[in-house]
């Protein structure tokens, strides 16, 4: 038998470890099963609301990409990446919006299946969304303004951060959650 999944325009294909994943942007469709990641991969006074999850799909959907496998039926998004812009530096206004014009990526979420991480998944879905980002902003008009990548981490993200080639910018004042923060950024390779 043959199933015909409905798994939108893919992008990019990644592989780890011999697993072949399909990479796409967000569709609405995928809110429900995205709410589910995002609540069991950050604490609840951390997690974005459905409300803001969706608010990044709809706003900025071209940042907003989706990690899938092809063999799932039910359930198929294992990871994803989503970021708004913001013009200028971080802070909490300009990470709770999306400015069109804006000169930086903030990159809000990178969440993997639990049982998937610590695989390689993880970064390879991140190198997959600045790969996107960068071909857009060399390609089109579209991200013409942009001039990095921006992110806040907690502190034992950082090494991981800074393997995907982020530079370690120092303690965040943006507060979120109980714990500290720390920014990273990495600049927008031009080709």
């Amino acid at each position: 038998d043959i199933v015909f999944l409905r798994i939108g325009v893919v992008m990019d294909l990644i592989e780890v470890k011999g697993m072949k994943y399909g990479v796409r942007i967000v569709e609405l469709e995928d809110l429900e099963q995205l709410e589910k990641l995002e609540a069991e991969s950050y604490p609840a006074d951390e997690a974005a609301t459905p409300q803001k999850l969706e608010l990044r799909a709809k706003q900025a959907s071209d940042l907003f990409l989706v990690a899938f496998d092809p063999m799932q039926n039910e359930n198929p998004i294992v990871a994803y990446a989503c970021a708004t812009l913001a013009a200028g530096e971080l802070t909490e206004e300009s990470m709770a919006a999306h400015d069109p014009q804006g000169d930086n990526v903030c990159i809000h979420s990178v969440v993997v299946q639990k049982q998937l991480r610590r695989n390689g998944l993880g970064s390879a879905v991140l190198e997959a969304f600045i790969r996107h980002v960068e071909k857009v902003h060399s390609t089109s008009q579209k991200f013409r303004n942009l001039k990095r990548f921006s992110l806040l981490a907690k502190k034992h993200l950082c090494t991981f951060y800074i393997k995907c080639g982020f530079e370690l910018i120092g303690p965040s004042p943006v507060e979120h959650g109980a714990e500290q923060w720390f920014e990273l950024q990495r600049v927008i390779q031009s080709n």
